[in-house]
């Protein structure tokens, strides 16, 4: 038998099973009666209580396992449930190395996508301030023009709608997570 503060949950509850399917055989056997058919029978009563009396030392052993393996069984449960949180802690600290490495990606492109941006809109003040000089020069000459003004994007629009969740997953970068042990996050800079 392995040492009990070793094993895992599943094995105590397996062998407190095994147990008490030992001690409902032990606790069927009517020991007088067995002792008795013995007499009648002119069987050997040394050899059936010398193996009687090592029935009840099995009997008591296995008290004693059942009784040790219960207390060692919420031990074991904890331990079982520190090395699982451990592997997942692991994993969690993976993750927040790649956790970095995107927000620096994320941030870097939220540069080059600012400036984009920026040109976008000087590109419709420009085109803005050609179509009010135009409108200008045909109001005062009479000439005529086709329709100006600023640049309507179909594309930009799909991408804005389509990705109006992308802004809530970038909120969720200061957002703490909220468990049973309350706010949790991790700064990773």
């Amino acid at each position: 038998m392995s040492a009990i503060n070793l094993m895992t949950p599943d094995a105590i509850r397996e062998r407190l099973e095994e147990i008490k399917a030992l001690e409902a055989r032990h606790a069927a056997r009517d020991l007088d009666a067995e002792l008795g058919a013995a007499l009648r029978a002119g069987g050997d009563l040394d050899a059936l209580e010398t193996a009687q009396l090592e029935a009840e030392r099995q009997a008591r052993r296995l008290r004693v396992e059942r009784a040790a393996l219960t207390a060692e069984l919420p031990e074991a449960i904890k331990r079982d449930g520190t090395e699982r949180v451990a592997t997942l802690i692991d994993t969690h600290d993976g993750l927040a190395k790649v956790a970095k490495a995107k927000a620096d990606a994320v941030a870097d492109a939220w540069a080059a996508f600012k400036t984009a941006v920026a040109e976008w809109v000087d590109l419709q003040d420009e085109a803005t301030a050609i179509t009010r000089k135009a409108v200008a020069i045909c109001e005062e000459t009479g000439a005529s023009m086709k329709v100006l003004g600023t640049f309507q994007s179909h594309r930009l629009v799909e991408i804005i709608m389509e990705n109006r969740d992308t802004w809530r997953g970038l909120g969720s970068a200061e957002s703490p997570l909220n468990t049973l042990r309350g706010p949790q996050g991790q700064r990773i800079d």
